[in-house]
C-alpha cells in the first residue's frame, strides 16, 4: 500500500482486529454497519467505558441483536459485530455510549439466560 495516505493505512490495520492507542484506549473491529467500522474501548482506574458508534440504533437490537438496521453494508457481519459488542459490554461492565439512544445516553448491558438486557437506568450509570 505504498504511497496511500497514512490515515488509510492506519484504517485498514484496524478493521482486521484491535489497536492498542495507549494505556486507556483500545480500537476494536465492529465491521457491518459499514466496512471498517470500530468501537473505541476505554480503561482508566480500573472503570470501562466502550463507545460503540452504529453497532445499533435502538435499544431493541439488545434484547434481539440479530435485528439489523435497513442501511448496514453487510447484515450478516453487524449481527456478528454486535453479538461481539454486547459480549464485552457484558462480561467487563463496561458502560456502553452508543451513538443513537436517547437520555440518559449511556448505561450497561447485563447477560441474561436468554440474552442480553440493557440497563440505561441513570442510576446505572454511575
Amino acid at each position: 500500500m505504498r504511497g496511500a495516505d497514512p490515515r488509510i493505512r492506519q484504517r485498514r490495520s484496524v478493521s482486521g482486529g484491535s489497536h492498542r492507542l495507549n494505556d486507556f484506549i483500545e480500537i476494536d473491529s465492529a465491521p457491518g454497519h459499514s466496512p471498517g467500522h470500530v468501537f473505541f474501548k476505554l480503561e482508566s482506574k480500573g472503570q470501562r467505558a466502550a463507545f460503540i458508534g452504529d453497532v445499533w440504533h435502538h435499544l431493541l437490537q439488545v434484547y434481539y441483536p440479530d435485528w439489523n438496521f435497513p442501511k448496514n453494508s453487510d447484515a450478516a457481519q453487524a449481527r456478528v459485530s454486535r453479538r461481539k459488542v454486547l459480549d464485552y459490554c457484558a462480561s467487563s461492565g463496561a458502560l456502553v455510549m452508543p451513538g443513537h439512544v436517547g437520555a440518559p445516553f449511556a448505561g450497561r448491558i447485563e447477560k441474561t439466560a436468554a440474552g442480553y438486557r440493557p440497563d440505561f437506568d441513570p442510576a446505572a450509570v454511575r
